[in-house]
């Protein structure tokens, strides 16, 4: 699902914690019904990306700060656990059985979360290694923001614009706690503590690097809460400070912005009807539905055009180069741009299949080999 998806679903949601700590009494019939919506909107979120879960904490909030009886909070608080267990654990037993191989046959997250919770239940030695860790990897992931800064990209821009959000949520509610506005203050701080959870998952089960593109989401969430509940100034200098960095990095990198792309006269039905041709449907190895790509192939138009059962694999440079010299290449085909530096290297070893919309497609290996 895009990232804009997520902002949709996280501005319908922000819709309903509003109406829920607007401080007012409603009617018990249209509590249920907002938060019965809100939790499935949670829940779908959640199960293509897990950290989303976080969120259900406020709803979860709301209920147990209510006056309704304590055999429903209870029922609630158990029946939120269950039903998040159970979509965690329905969605990763999908990926794992009815996803292709390119996608599911990683585990990396699985593998170091579960060495994180062995490390933690070893005792005090290893709370003070797992701490020490997460240290590490916090500093590391600032030198990254850094780097990105200086650099002019993006991706920085959007790191420090989340570091600047979550210090006016944490400012935000300290002003509402000491104005004993607790309604406001709850949802503030509840906002500033996840998006805190979700930099932290990111970081140490994922890698820094997709920082940018998780937290998008939530930027876009907490921006709306304070233009809608924060303080005036507060307002003013997220939205200065996020003004000026953008403005900075169009100036700087302008690279980084890629602009609309053209049809260029492309007769799109030939186009797919010719890739179809090309790229037959392997039933014996999921490996032999992706195409490795490099991540400064951006033109979309050639990927739109693949048969349905093919799977793109987005790659560095460096990290194709490396698999091309070392014949570690998963994928059966490679595509590249023209007149990619990676051109020569595949054409000394693999054949080519196709050639056309500014592109080269290699064939890395056929079914009777062995690799």
């Amino acid at each position: 699902m895009s990232e804009a998806s997520y902002c949709a679903f996280l501005i319908v949601a922000l819709a309903c914690f509003l109406w829920l700590f607007d401080g007012r009494k409603h009617p018990r019939w249209k509590e249920n019904i907002v938060l019965v919506g809100v939790t499935l909107v949670i829940l779908f979120c959640g199960m293509l990306r897990a950290f989303h879960y976080a969120w259900i904490s406020i709803p979860g909030y709301y209920i147990i700060a209510s006056d309704r009886k304590r055999w429903f909070k209870i029922a609630s608080f158990l029946g939120g656990m269950a039903t998040v267990i159970l979509c965690f654990g329905g969605s990763q037993y999908l990926s794992a059985h009815w996803s292709a191989v390119f996608y599911s046959d990683t585990g990396k997250i699985t593998e170091t979360l579960v060495g994180y919770l062995e490390l933690v239940a070893s005792g005090l030695g290893g709370i003070r290694q797992f701490l020490s860790q997460v240290l590490q990897i916090n500093v590391s992931a600032i030198r990254s923001v850094i780097e990105s800064l200086k650099g002019g990209k993006f991706a920085g821009v959007v790191l420090v614009t989340f570091f600047v959000q979550e210090l006016v949520l944490l400012a935000e509610t300290i002003r509402s706690v000491v104005r004993k506005e607790w309604q406001t203050a709850w949802l503030m701080g509840l906002t500033l503590v996840i998006g805190g959870a979700i930099y932290e998952a990111t970081i140490i089960l994922y890698v820094v690097d997709q920082c940018p593109r998780m937290l998008l989401s939530f930027i876009v969430f907490a921006g709306y809460l304070t233009c809608m509940k924060a303080h005036p100034v507060s307002k003013g200098v997220r939205q200065g400070v996020e003004t000026v960095l953008v403005v900075a990095a169009l100036c700087l990198n302008t690279s980084s912005f890629s602009l609309p792309q053209t049809d260029d006269g492309v007769d799109i039905d030939s186009l797919t009807s010719t890739l179809a041709e090309t790229l037959e449907l392997d039933e014996d190895d999921p490996w032999g539905n992706t195409i490795a790509k490099p991540v400064e192939s951006s033109h979309m138009q050639t990927i739109i055009c693949l048969p349905t059962y093919m799977s793109t694999s987005t790659c560095t440079k460096n990290y194709l180069k490396k698999a091309i010299a070392n014949d570690t290449v998963k994928s059966k085909y490679i595509l590249l741009p023209g007149g990619h530096s990676l051109c020569e290297a595949c054409e000394e070893k693999y054949e080519i299949v196709w050639q056309g919309d500014g592109h080269t497609l290699y064939q890395v290996w056929d079914n009777e080999d062995d690799s």
